[in-house]
């Protein structure tokens, strides 16, 4: 081909492949569905784009396990003592031995937002959490999901290298790795599913339950310290680990001594939390509300639509269900510096958009 017809096309990749369910906007199903035919027809197999699960692949052909080491020298600040949870628990039963355990939350009030952060976390306020309420434990696990959605998957996340075997890391190897690619709308989904179960009111939590129930009581960006405090026992953010990232080959393995061509993700290096990825649900130290993974691990949906400060609980940011609008997200990830999963740091994804590190919990309210 021409150099000319080369650079043609290339621009027209540029400009085309970049498929809608990546940017904001309504999905193209007829697109998408005409994809899913032509790789199918031309492949032999079926891939799910959003998933990257593919029915050729065989999982017998066995995943990367990266080895995080020994923890490294800290030099951050350090934890504050956190104190051991006393509130109640209240345990339901999804089925097929399958439970969900939720801890009593009490009412109060709190300082929402942080003034050293972004505009989007400012104004603060002082906000009531007029009623106690119950919530998650634990984020919602694929065991658990899978009694609502039997057939789910987390799917892969994809290694940072080209031409080889396997589509990445495995995101479904543990039933207890919390549930993540679930959309707004469908969380919302389960919550209706629960609540018709259990015969109680399951939702998500508003950003400012969810705030609230993060800190624990503390006025600190996390319930263990300032955002330079050593988080290795009590999150699974992104730590020096996410240097294995940095990998080559045909059947890639991590790269010794990366140069930051390969090793680009960025990371607090100070720490080692033990895990690559996702990490089995209460694998870290809980606050004070007994609440595990509220920093770390998968980020999560909360009810509220993603809208400024001044916190405003009566002006219909939580009543709405239109999955177009951007929803508020909260806790940072496996993925994200401790510096984006603060208690108050906060971001929005439309609700229709299946995310690759964002899972969900929920409440119940009486």
């Amino acid at each position: 081909m021409p150099q000319e017809d080369w650079n043609r096309l290339v621009t027209w990749m540029d400009m085309n492949a970049p498929y809608l369910g990546e940017w904001p906007g309504e999905r193209n199903e007829g697109l998408l569905k005409r994809r899913y035919d032509l790789h199918g027809r031309f492949s032999g197999a079926e891939r799910n784009y959003v998933t990257m699960k593919d029915s050729l692949f065989r999982r017998s052909a066995g995943v990367s396990k990266p080895d995080a080491g020994k923890p490294i020298a800290r030099t951050g600040g350090k934890s504050v003592p956190v104190p051991e949870p006393r509130n109640e628990t209240l345990t339901v039963d999804l089925g097929d031995g399958v439970n969900m355990t939720f801890r009593r939350i009490p009412a109060g009030k709190f300082r929402m937002g942080n003034e050293r952060e972004t505009p989007a976390e400012r104004p603060v306020s002082t906000v009531g959490i007029e009623r106690p309420f119950w919530m998650g434990e634990a984020e919602v696990t694929l065991e658990q999901y899978r009694r609502f959605d039997p057939e789910y998957v987390n799917g892969w996340y994809d290694m940072h290298y080209k031409d080889q075997v396997r589509p990445g890391y495995d995101m479904d190897a543990d039933p207890r790795f919390p549930v993540i690619r679930v959309p707004w709308a469908r969380a919302m989904e389960f919550c209706r599913w629960l609540s018709g179960k259990t015969g109680k009111k399951v939702t998500l939590p508003t950003e400012a339950q969810w705030e609230y129930a993060a800190r624990g009581g503390a006025d600190t960006d996390f319930f263990f310290g300032e955002r330079d405090a050593d988080f290795s026992a009590y999150a699974n953010l992104g730590d020096v680990t996410l240097k294995e990232l940095a990998v080559s080959g045909v059947d890639p393995r991590p790269i010794k001594n990366p140069n930051r061509f390969w090793d680009f993700v960025p990371r607090d290096e100070k720490y080692n939390d033990g895990k690559l990825h996702l990490a089995p649900v209460k694998s870290y130290r809980p606050n004070a509300y007994g609440l595990y993974d509220m920093i770390g691990n998968a980020a999560e949906w909360t009810r509220s639509e993603y809208r400024p400060y001044p916190w405003k609980e009566g002006d219909g940011r939580n009543e709405g269900l239109d999955s177009h609008v951007p929803r508020a997200v909260r806790g940072g990830s496996w993925y994200d510096r401790p510096r984006r999963a603060t208690s108050s740091w906060r971001w929005g994804y439309p609700g229709w958009r299946p995310v690759y590190n964002v899972g969900f919990r929920v409440i119940i309210e009486d």
